[in-house]
């Protein structure tokens, strides 16, 4: 299965940069490559990028980060076309010189996250094969942007398991409202029941100095006040487990009025911050006109 939000908004964001847009597809079920302290060095993706010569490319490409490096600044390390249609004169001539020009340097020098731009055609492109070149790049691209946001843990197993969702009453089925997201906001799903909407769901994301966390706060339909909320320690790892956080006092949330909750002094300042970022979410949805 593939990742299917938006990295380069999302990077963009983030680091107040436009990073270029990238279409390619990668693999959710990455590898991480790690040195003899086990160390992360690097991340292994599968891709698959569209709008080559002769069709889709598929591709495995390394992105190396490390140890303690800035979390935007990945870079290729190397890759292989694995299935290509690519004709046997000029396609696969520029796969070939393609993989020199990103791979015959220092890696301090190799490109990273805003130096590849996939619709670009007058650098880092082969003459003459340049919907080849814009192929590979859109790969590249991409898994430089995805190892980026792997490394900032923003985005990490945000996949919650299913029985994590279910913190409303009458829920058949959620899915995700697309590009409904802001600040900490990073996910809202629209729950129902028997096909009527029946609630609403916010993924949300904390950090602080030492800790980063991912939490969930659920809304029923017509309702502003909060049904029920759950934190979590941002799982180091994909497919890494969440594990509540024990210093939230999950009881506290229920029934919360948007209006006052943030404010409470019952709340430690965890809490507090908690509340602060699934307020963020109610007055998305009410903006949109999906809560009162």
């Amino acid at each position: 299965f593939f990742f299917v939000y938006d990295p380069a908004a999302i990077l963009g964001a983030l680091l107040g940069k436009p990073v270029p847009e990238a279409s390619a597809e990668i693999a959710a079920n990455y590898i991480a490559a790690l040195n003899e302290s086990g160390e992360t060095i690097g991340y292994i993706f599968d891709a698959i990028a569209p709008g080559g010569y002769g069709g889709n490319i598929e591709l495995v490409v390394g992105v190396t980060v490390f140890p303690n490096e800035t979390w935007g600044s990945a870079h290729i390390a190397d890759y292989r076309v694995i299935s290509s249609s690519e004709t046997p004169g000029l396609g696969k001539s520029a796969e070939q010189n393609l993989h020199i020009f990103f791979t015959n340097s220092p890696y301090a020098e190799r490109k990273g996250v805003f130096d590849i731009d996939p619709a670009d055609r007058q650098h880092d492109s082969i003459s003459g094969a340049t919907i080849t070149s814009l192929a590979v790049k859109n790969a590249l691209a991409a898994a430089l942007q995805r190892a980026s946001l792997i490394i900032k843990r923003d985005w990490v197993n945000l996949a919650f398991p299913q029985e994590l969702l279910g913190i409303i009453p009458n829920v058949q089925r959620s899915q995700v409202i697309p590009n409904l997201r802001q600040g900490n906001v990073r996910e809202v799903f629209e729950t129902t029941w028997y096909e009527q909407p029946s609630g609403y769901l916010v993924k949300v994301f904390l950090q602080d100095d030492q800790d980063k966390r991912v939490g969930i706060g659920g809304f029923v339909v017509g309702s502003r006040r909060l049904y029920a909320a759950r934190l979590f320690a941002m799982p180091e790892e994909a497919g890494a487990p969440f594990i509540p956080d024990p210093d939230l006092r999950a009881g506290l949330f229920y029934g919360m009025d948007t209006t006052t909750w943030y404010s409470n002094t019952v709340l430690t300042s965890l809490e507090s911050n908690f509340a602060f970022v699934l307020n963020e979410g109610y007055y998305l949805l009410q903006r949109e006109g999906k809560l009162p």
